[in-house]
């Protein structure tokens, strides 16, 4: 009995897995919504690239990959930083997906991080995109390393958002993704 409860766990372990992090569009959970965090091979590949959400460490990319976040949708801020701090004021609407395509240049000092949505209408960086989340597993961070790279990041945290809240209303660098940029059901195909 024992051993089939374990098989059992063993086989809805591996497709809760290969549903929830296989290639392509996947949905949103009712009442969430997706972003596709795209980082395309290119300069600086081996280079990690931090994802923040609000208050929170989300995952970190190499280039010439992507990660699927789900969150609530509504108002959210996405940030990152290197040599110089990005900030995305999102709008997000439940049921819907979007991309945000984030590469590496070189700095002054250090190397730059810069981002943007990607707009179904922007046809070649869509492509790009879209041929990346269709051929491509995500990559899926682990529930303990986030855990422990929150703590480890705490006051980096508190820090930058502090940094985005007293240059919110006079910086013109912070991105706006916004509820038109959704990605259509038929483009997700």
């Amino acid at each position: 009995m024992k051993t089939k409860l374990t098989v059992l766990l063993t086989i809805l372990m591996i497709f809760e897995c290969t549903s929830s992090y296989s290639q392509g569009f996947q949905p949103p959970s009712p009442g969430k919504a997706v972003v596709y965090f795209v980082r395309p091979k290119g300069y600086r590949n081996k280079v990690e690239y931090q994802f923040f959400n609000n208050d929170k460490f989300i995952g970190v990319m190499k280039g010439g990959n992507y990660m699927r976040y789900e969150c609530e949708p509504g108002k959210q801020l996405f940030w990152t930083f290197l040599e110089n701090h990005k900030y995305m004021e999102a709008n997000l609407e439940a049921g819907k997906v979007y991309i945000v395509k984030a590469f590496i240049t070189e700095g002054v000092i250090q190397l730059r991080v810069f981002w943007g949505p990607v707009k179904y209408s922007e046809k070649e960086r869509f492509e790009e995109s879209r041929n990346m989340i269709m051929t491509m597993a995500p990559y899926v961070p682990l529930e303990q390393d986030l855990i422990k790279k929150n703590k480890k990041l705490s006051k980096v945290i508190k820090d930058n958002l502090k940094r985005y809240n007293s240059k919110k209303d006079g910086d013109k660098a912070i991105d706006v993704l916004s509820p038109d940029m959704a990605i259509p059901v038929e483009a997700m195909k």
